[in-house]
């Protein structure tokens, strides 16, 4: 059986303190020797992708939460808002004085998010570690209509960074789907998610393959949910472990490398529960 994987970022392939692991990679290699398909399913902008990210053995991309799909190196669906309307956003975010991170399918702007708050505020420093953020890539806005000065753009994806509620969430619903985290509101394009990338993905390029996903987190649930092999990291919350099929190790423990590999040697996957 010729399998499709689409395997989110953080907390999947790379852990927050680590880089690659030398298992990971070798997973991914061996399932394309084998005539697998491998895809990065990820919420991160696709400028924001980490390089050794975009240095793997891939077949293609789904980021922004499913905004923009990229096969064999070449862009095939994206979606972003007018700049009007981000705009709009940022205008209200300057006024609130709220953190945000824009994440672009060509660029990366940041507001209210000077590097030195690392060093002050410790949920501020929290969020930039899990991110993985080098500020040196993020172009800072002063005023909301400084983002006209880009109009090639293209910006599906805001962070707005902080503890919100799903009624912070609601405020966003005109033009964006969203998830909350103990982190930050994340928002995407409107009718866009991870798993309406992979079913574009699926259904355009490998009919008759079995999608697979793995992920941790809550915006990986639409992706989890429509694959037809779902597979849970260890780390993941509970809520996401019960919708999946399976659960493998640890990120840290190279839990995606390792069930990977067991797939590609059709071990004991048909028994349920832990891989």
């Amino acid at each position: 059986m010729k399998r499709a994987f689409f395997l989110d970022i953080d907390g999947t392939i790379l852990h927050r303190h680590t880089k690659l692991s030398a298992l990971n990679l070798q997973a991914l290699k061996t399932a394309r020797e084998q005539g697998h398909r491998i895809f990065i399913n990820t919420g991160r902008g696709k400028a924001c992708i980490p390089d050794q990210i975009l240095a793997l053995p891939l077949d293609g991309i789904v980021s922004g939460c499913g905004c923009t799909v990229t096969v064999d190196g070449k862009d095939v669906y994206s979606v972003c808002p007018r700049l009007s309307v981000v705009h709009s956003y940022l205008t209200e975010i300057f006024e609130r004085g709220q953190r945000c991170f824009l994440e672009g399918e060509n660029r990366l702007f940041r507001i209210n998010c000077p590097e030195e708050d690392v060093l002050t505020d410790p949920n501020f420093a929290e969020y930039c570690a899990i991110a993985r953020l080098d500020f040196s890539r993020w172009q800072p806005l002063t005023h909301a209509g400084q983002i006209f000065d880009w109009p090639d753009a293209r910006l599906p994806k805001l962070n707005i960074v902080g503890k919100f509620t799903e009624d912070d969430l609601a405020h966003f619903v005109p033009h964006y789907d969203g998830v909350v985290n103990e982190y930050q509101i994340e928002v995407y394009t409107k009718g866009n998610n991870k798993a309406t990338g992979m079913r574009y993905v699926m259904e355009h390029y490998f009919p008759g393959y079995q999608s697979v996903a793995i992920g941790d987190s809550v915006n990986d649930t639409d992706m989890l949910a429509a694959a037809d092999l779902s597979i849970a990291m260890g780390n993941a919350p509970d809520r996401i472990k019960a919708l999946c099929d399976k659960v493998t190790e640890n990120c840290d423990e190279d839990g995606m490398g390792k069930a990977v590999l067991r797939l590609c040697e059709e071990t004991t996957y048909n028994n349920g529960g832990k891989l």
